[in-house]
């Protein structure tokens, strides 16, 4: 083949690949668009997986920066294995209701140039209003593994960290799946089981202290276990928490909107960044309970630059030190927190020793991570200011 025609191929191949994507797309949002519309009530009726299969649940916001800097918009299947050096075993995974796949998401993860995780998030809904979806998929099954298959995928990228690289790789279906059809499988991965989502746009909106830094579906962020009927949800809630401590506290299925404006209480950000995008995990901040239980305290630093940590403590209701996020109010005085050596299972210690912070106002506070204890009476050496 000449060059000449190897120029015109090249660009018509692209524009074919690129044709097929789009109309993948517009079919997909046609199906959507022609769905009914959800009722009141519940829309779930399968549970994802067998109840044998996993170990227990993980409520809604959790922490682990920097990916997780901020409360998390969805709850966490743990498997369990009999190892924790081992990968966990692979498990079917379940469609929870007659839905219609519309979406998949590869995602890469690599950090410090190995691959963290590659695997694959999916999106779902039952009826116009409700959408869901599961992620670290690790494979497919039956009709939906064959209308993923041979699939062009529409690719971008985004950095964390210089050294950070997230890889999304989006691919659009419309495939129907029959209430608890096995869809695919999670499991013998670094992620020790698969996430569940739900956005509702039925429910009252959320609130946060700056609604401007959130996108649309923050503000309908649903669990998804209150999708389902009274008798499947009183059977699962025992299964939020720790294996040897569950959650006890209302909504035992967490929660993520945690703002309490006028106190240190709930996410923080450096500059203009928007929340919860990759590019700004380690420059966000959140001060919150912790959601296995609500009880402790934890801040959770995304690291700005250098190492992301996080601290769990007993909240006091008076003093500088482990203060009670909601009881601070704007002024002066410089709060210490540190880890609680005492907290053992689920908890881990920060990579600094202690965090310094200040309301300065009800929108603004200053922020240090600094090597010591509390009680060395400590000051602000370079502090960060951090806004809602």
């Amino acid at each position: 083949m000449s060059k000449k025609n190897l120029f015109i191929l090249i660009p018509l191949v692209i524009l074919a690949a690129g044709t097929f994507f789009f109309w993948d797309k517009v079919r997909s949002q046609f199906a959507e668009l022609t769905t009914p519309k959800c009722g009141s009530g519940p829309v779930l009726s399968n549970l994802p997986t067998a109840d044998s299969d996993f170990e227990y649940l993980i409520p809604l916001g959790n922490l682990s920066p920097p990916q997780h800097t901020i409360p998390t918009d969805h709850i966490y299947y743990v498997f369990k294995r009999e190892n924790p050096e081992v990968a966990s075993p692979t498990i079917d995974v379940h469609s929870p209701a007659k839905a219609r796949f519309n979406s998949v998401l590869h995602i890469i993860d690599i950090q410090d140039g190995k691959i963290r995780t590659d695997d694959y998030k999916i999106s779902f809904y039952p009826c116009r209003g409700v959408t869901l979806y599961y992620d670290h998929i690790t494979g497919f099954k039956g009709g939906l593994a064959d209308a993923v298959k041979g699939k062009k995928e529409s690719c971008s990228e985004s950095h964390p960290r210089p050294q950070d690289t997230n890889r999304y790789c989006r691919i659009s279906i419309d495939y129907l799946a029959e209430a608890g059809e096995v869809i695919g499988t999670a499991g013998q991965s670094t992620a020790t089981g698969f996430d569940f989502g739900a956005i509702d746009h039925r429910m009252n909106p959320l609130s946060y202290a700056n609604s401007k830094r959130h996108r649309k579906d923050a503000f309908y962020v649903a669990c998804p276990f209150d999708l389902y009927p009274e008798d499947i949800k009183t059977k699962i809630w025992p299964r939020f928490g720790a294996p040897d401590k569950p959650r006890a506290i209302e909504p035992i299925c967490g929660s993520v909107a945690q703002d309490k404006v006028g106190t240190l209480q709930g996410n923080w950000f450096i500059g203009d960044i928007p929340a919860d995008e990759p590019e700004s995990w380690n420059k966000s901040l959140a001060l919150v309970p912790d959601n296995m239980d609500p009880s402790i305290g934890v801040v959770s630093f995304g690291g700005n630059g250098g190492s992301a940590s996080r601290a769990y403590f007993e909240p006091k209701s008076s003093g500088l030190i482990n203060r009670e996020f909601s009881g601070v109010s704007p002024g002066s005085e410089i709060y210490c927190y540190q880890f609680d050596a005492t907290m053992g299972g689920l908890h881990s210690g920060p990579a600094s020793d202690r965090y310094l912070i200040r309301l300065n106002s009800t929108t603004e506070l200053s922020f240090e991570a600094q090597k010591g204890g509390c009680g060395e009476k400590p000051s602000f050496s370079s502090p960060t200011t951090y806004s809602r």
